[in-house]
């Protein structure tokens, strides 16, 4: 996701195509599983705003959280890795 974000002075945006965008949708739904329990994705600072625009209107009950904002005491239980 990060090397298809295209930075520029004012903003940043991301350049996936069509085709690329579902894809994406379709490997997180293969790992979030039932749409009615809750699933936070864990994704670098970077990406985690891309992956909201993309993805939130669709799948709502996904959460997009970077590195930086889970408490270091919270404990995360991987339920894979999205490649």
């Amino acid at each position: 996701m990060e090397s298809a974000v295209e930075h520029g002075e004012q903003n940043s945006h991301l350049t996936l195509g069509p085709t690329a965008i579902r894809d994406v949708l379709r490997r997180i739904n293969l790992k979030a599983g039932n749409p009615e329990t809750p699933v936070a994705v864990i994704a670098s600072s970077a990406s985690r705003y891309f992956f909201r625009q993309i993805v939130e209107p669709t799948m709502r009950n996904i959460c997009f959280l970077s590195h930086n904002e889970i408490p270091v005491e919270t404990k995360v239980l991987s339920l894979g890795v999205i490649q």
